[in-house]
């Protein structure tokens, strides 16, 4: 779709195209990490993880990637390579990091998906055109404000309504998964 009010980079950002290069760079990671543990030293998770942070700055502040302005076709090109590369930089510098999860981390997981959904709410409420903040500092704690409110509506929407959603899918499954395994060991006895 295109959207002649929107800026160039939330025209591109909704491309699909756009999209599919982090679903296919996810799959491949899949499956070229599939049953390995990646054992790299500390120091070294650091710099990729640097590197990765890097690769963000490069996108947005030199190719133009969240400026609503014009940049040129080959600088959206090179900032959303910038953030695939980013994004697959910073995965790998933080998996098969930890021996056991972080109860906070686990829990975000799990509310990942309203995070996902109110964060461009929470940011549009925060950054409202007639409200944009033009120093630095504001615009931090704009940032920091947006992400309390999302991590807030998404904890609200699991605890009160996709737990019940949860449960209620069960009701429709015909068989599940462990009495599959112990039906099909029985089978072959």
């Amino acid at each position: 779709f295109k959207f002649p009010s929107a800026s160039p980079s939330h025209s591109v950002w909704t491309n699909s195209f756009v999209q599919f290069q982090f679903f296919g760079a996810g799959g491949l990671l899949a499956i070229h990490l599939r049953n390995r543990r990646l054992k790299i030293p500390l120091w070294m998770r650091a710099a990729i993880a640097a590197v990765g942070f890097g690769a963000f700055y490069i996108a947005a502040m030199r190719c133009g990637i969240l400026v609503y302005s014009s940049p040129s076709r080959s600088a959206f090109l090179l900032g959303y390579a910038c953030v695939l590369a980013g994004c697959v930089l910073i995965f790998v510098s933080f998996l098969d990091a930890m021996q056991r999860p972080i109860p906070v981390v686990t829990y975000l997981g799990k509310i990942s998906y309203g995070l996902y959904v109110f964060h461009p709410w929470a940011l549009a409420l925060m950054f409202h055109p007639s409200t944009t903040p033009v120093r630095h500092g504001h615009l931090v704690v704009g940032d920091a404000v947006a992400l309390l409110l999302t991590i807030g509506l998404a904890i609200l929407s699991y605890e009160f309504f996709e737990k019940r959603v949860l449960l209620f899918k069960k009701h429709f499954e015909v068989v599940r998964s462990e009495e599959r395994r112990v039906g099909k060991e029985c089978r072959s006895r």
